[in-house]
């Protein structure tokens, strides 16, 4: 069951314009699920389902830091998904929500 954003809820989606998937490059659509978890959805009809928001911001996060710590140091959580812009061209999810391409701009 995919849930209507509320006004200004787009903000806590740190990755809202940069997922997308890797079969077919559509951009993932950030969501709330039926129990209020933030998720990232295929609108795509690839796969039917969605992913962990949570996991995927995490995930990303942890890829940055192992680049370099000094990148995610101090920057308040609401502000990541800046960051991540500047890094990133894109990132593309394939089968799970832990299996990741990054695309990096540098």
């Amino acid at each position: 069951m995919l849930v209507t954003l509320p006004k200004g809820a787009e903000a806590r989606f740190e990755l809202g314009c940069l997922l997308s998937c890797d079969h077919c490059d559509q951009l993932l659509v950030p969501s709330w699920g039926a129990g209020g978890q933030r998720q990232y959805t295929f609108l795509c009809g690839c796969r039917r389902d969605s992913v962990d928001a949570e996991l995927v911001e995490r995930l990303v996060r942890d890829r940055v830091e192992a680049e370099s710590v000094l990148l995610v140091t101090g920057v308040a959580e609401g502000e990541l998904g800046q960051v991540f812009q500047r890094l990133f061209a894109a990132i593309r999810v394939r089968t799970a929500a832990d299996d990741l391409v990054f695309v990096w701009r540098l």
